[in-house]
């Protein structure tokens, strides 16, 4: 099934255009044999330099890492993917796609109405359908993989835990810890690395959710002299989870700041219509949204606190650093950490 947004925005008395537009290129489409060798080439030359780039080798390690082959979200292409895909392959994975239940996501100024009668005209049936099977990964003991990225100026480093699925009911609390971890300037992981020790203009913490599981990213980018460092700083703001719980404070900022970002995106039409998809995607209901903003807004620092201690008490870390590995290796052993991969 196709995993890409596939968005438009038309003025609104162009909404029945837009969406007869996709139907008929949704059920009409021909995939002539030059289009597709055309696209392929250039797909394998302008994508180059994308799939090269520190920040994609970071995520296909991470998923590589994280997912045991097979599992839906261990796939990640490559260059050499386009290799062989030709117009019957193309027009195959599109019937099927287009055969899949469907949802149809409007945002704007229109009404219910307006929508309804516009979409049932154009498709019949439909509906979110059922959310991609994604059992959670194999639990992991501690191990740091160094990704060798020849040339890299620079060191990327990231740890990758376990966390709940987002129709876990304990997914709020956690979105609050990881909001006071790695959210805005005044985080713990920025105040520490940015603020007191000076080695990295930003660093961060986010979560990647499934339906019933997912993972907490942490991530900064230092010099590859301070790549230990960092290593260092992020296991401590890891235990310091349950040395020094999230302070009732903390949480009041977490959750503000969390709602403001859902404010202000919602001042957009992107910003309403991207999580509403979201959860389409998920199979859950259109409510979803409202719901979960609501549980994090009523959060006690409890079950916060509970949270936290859950994420420091874990063994299951993966980290991941992406550099010149022959610049990493000494400066990593200095600091005492010693790969258990090299990719």
């Amino acid at each position: 099934a196709l995993r890409s947004w596939q968005d438009v925005e038309v003025l609104a008395g162009g909404l029945e255009v837009a969406v007869d537009l996709g139907r008929d290129a949704a059920l009409g489409a021909q995939f002539p044999r030059g289009e597709v060798r055309r696209l392929r080439r250039a797909w394998r030359r302008t994508g180059a330099t994308g799939w090269r780039s520190g920040a994609r080798v970071l995520e296909t390690a991470t998923a590589r890492a994280t997912y045991p082959v097979g599992h839906v979200r261990a796939r990640v292409d490559g260059p050499e993917a386009w290799r062989g895909v030709g117009p019957r392959r193309v027009r195959r994975a599109w019937a099927e796609a287009c055969s899949a239940p469907r949802a149809v996501l409007v945002a704007g100024d229109v009404t219910p109405e307006q929508v309804v009668a516009v979409v049932e005209s154009a498709w019949v049936g439909g509906g979110p359908g059922a959310p991609p099977l994604e059992p959670a990964p194999p639990a992991r003991e501690p191990r740091l993989i160094l990704v060798d990225h020849p040339g890299a100026s620079q060191a990327l480093v990231r740890a990758s835990l376990p966390a709940v699925g987002v129709v876990d009911p304990r997914l709020p609390a956690l979105r609050v810890v990881t909001e006071l971890l790695g959210g805005a300037f005044s985080s713990r992981l920025n105040a520490r690395l940015r603020e007191d020790l000076g080695i990295t203009y930003g660093a961060g913490a986010s979560l990647s959710l499934g339906t019933r599981h997912g993972r907490m990213l942490m991530d900064t980018t230092v010099a590859p002299g301070d790549a230990g460092l960092a290593l260092d700083e992020l296991n401590d703001a890891l235990l310091m989870l349950e040395l020094r719980p999230p302070s009732a404070a903390e949480a009041d900022a977490a959750r503000r700041a969390l709602r403001l970002r859902a404010e202000r995106a919602a001042e957009r039409l992107d910003g309403r219509s991207f999580p509403h998809g979201e959860a389409l995607s998920l199979g859950r209901p259109p409510e979803a949204v409202r719901t979960d903003r609501s549980a994090v807004e009523h959060v006690g620092l409890d079950a916060v606190q509970a949270a936290a201690a859950r994420i420091a008490s874990t063994d299951d870390v993966t980290w991941l650093v992406v550099g010149d590995a022959e610049v990493l290796e000494p400066a990593l052993a200095e600091a005492g950490w010693i790969p258990d991969v090299l990719w």
